[in-house]
């Protein structure tokens, strides 16, 4: 009888382990100190334009009120007077508050060495011009040093020319009278709208350049009519025109790191 009730005990344990061993084989098992890795990312990922907006705005606040100082030259006045009979040397003086306004000054001496082929006046004039004006930045982050401007200038110029030509005959008594008038004293005055680029070239080195549409205000005129080219403004053949600089920059823009 003892002997029955110890078999029945074995038998009882060895059908539990070789149960248990079974579900053991049947559960998958990993290392215990393993993470499942997260599935990979697909398609196209969007940032939140409202976050980037609200950074951006963020950055243009902490901006300084002063922000720097450029000079730059007019490389594009510079090359037409060597290359045509008229052209301008020109530099320019601007300041920035908050990488969104820009006063500037613009200084400069215009020539022209003119002669009409059919009329054969000649028309000389070696004279200074002055502008002042205001840039505004358009470009929405005002911590990039590359921009895009519109502005506004006032022109002056206080100029002395000479127009010369070939004698005039007079029929009647067989003479000729000379056409030569120097020193005639003139002024000027105009308004330029301005639209204009800047890129960082490198470091504090930048290129720009702008289109112009001028409007002539004010000249005094001499008898001899409207003056044919006006140091800054440009021909004089009507009361607007339109112009061009090609700028050689050096910024000295102090951005703060954000």
């Amino acid at each position: 009888m003892k002997m029955l009730k110890t078999s029945k005990f074995f038998s009882a344990l060895l059908l539990a382990s070789s149960g248990a061993a079974a579900t053991t084989h049947a559960l998958p098992t990993a290392p215990p100190d393993s993470i499942a890795p997260r599935p990979a990312v697909q398609g196209v990922q969007y940032t939140d334009s409202r976050q980037t907006e609200q950074l951006r705005l963020l950055g243009n606040r902490n901006l300084p009120t002063w922000t720097g100082i450029s000079v730059s030259v007019n490389l594009a006045g510079a090359v037409l007077s060597h290359a045509t009979s008229y052209g301008e040397y020109e530099a320019a003086l601007r300041l920035n508050f908050k990488n969104k306004y820009f006063p500037l000054i613009e200084l400069g001496l215009g020539n022209a060495d003119c002669e009409g082929e059919t009329t054969h006046l000649r028309y000389k004039v070696h004279s200074p011009f002055g502008r002042l004006g205001l840039d505004y930045n358009l470009k929405k982050d005002k911590r990039s040093k590359n921009r895009v401007f519109i502005g506004a200038r006032y022109g002056f110029s206080a100029f002395s020319y000479d127009l010369t030509g070939p004698d005039l005959l007079t029929p009647r008594w067989n003479t000729t009278t000379p056409f030569r008038y120097t020193g005639i004293n003139s002024s000027a005055h105009w308004g330029e709208a301005v639209f204009g680029l800047e890129a960082q070239i490198w470091k504090f080195v930048h290129m720009g350049w702008s289109v112009r549409y001028r409007l002539r205000i004010y000249e005094h005129q001499h008898a001899l009519g409207h003056a044919y080219y006006v140091p800054g403004f440009g021909k004089n053949t009507s009361a607007t025109n339109f112009g061009g600089t090609f700028h050689l920059i050096f910024d000295l823009t102090q951005l703060r790191k954000r």
